[in-house]
């Protein structure tokens, strides 16, 4: 009996209809930053649990806060208030509107992120996961 994680795994990555970024950030073994606090985030966090991804923190802009009560025990940190050591080589997602996407890539670029995944039709994702 296939086990559904691995089948899910499988179908994840062969998949055309599944946004390619998506794909390259879940099956990453590196950890995971999100970029967000809002709804999309806390998609992007379900799905991190779903395929094991370790998810290290949430960022948000400068004095961003948390929009929605959930994965509380996940570490929040605005970008004008990171650590010093703060690692930068971990994969960001950016999960909020993707009008903000552009804007948002080159924030991260300028602070020293290189590993930046943007979804860019966040519409079509939410509407496969209806499915």
């Amino acid at each position: 009996m296939l086990d559904f994680t691995k089948y899910i795994l499988q179908k994840l990555s062969v998949d055309p209809s599944i946004d390619a970024e998506i794909k390259r950030f879940f099956l990453s073994q590196r950890p995971g930053i999100v970029y967000g606090a809002g709804f999309q985030s806390r998609l992007t966090l379900d799905f991190a649990q779903f395929f094991q991804k370790k998810i290290d923190c949430l960022l948000v802009s400068p004095g961003g806060t948390r929009s929605m009560p959930y994965y509380n025990h996940v570490p929040m940190f605005a970008m004008d208030a990171l650590p010093d050591n703060f690692d930068r080589t971990r994969d960001v997602i950016i999960a909020i509107h993707e009008k903000h996407a552009d804007e948002v890539r080159a924030l991260l670029e300028e602070n020293g992120f290189s590993s930046i995944f943007v979804i860019r039709d966040w519409a079509a994702v939410n509407d496969q996961i209806r499915r």
